[in-house]
């Protein structure tokens, strides 16, 4: 569906810019989530990890 792609558009999003090393709360703003406790929320609800967990672990690639 529209909603199921647009998250997942903003999920690769998101784990592409924690890759590139942008602030956490830059990131939320550019993924349209600007509540960092939302985005938080919302991230580890999609992948399982939490951005910094995210953030440190092995480079995997993101799929786009």
């Amino acid at each position: 569906t529209l909603g199921q792609l647009r998250t997942r558009l903003r999920l690769q999003r998101a784990q592409l810019l924690i890759r590139q090393g942008y602030p956490m709360q830059a990131v939320a703003a550019k993924v349209g989530l600007p509540d960092n406790n939302y985005f938080s929320r919302w991230f580890r609800q999609q992948t399982g990890m939490t951005p910094s967990q995210f953030k440190k672990s092995p480079q995997q690639p993101v799929r786009l």
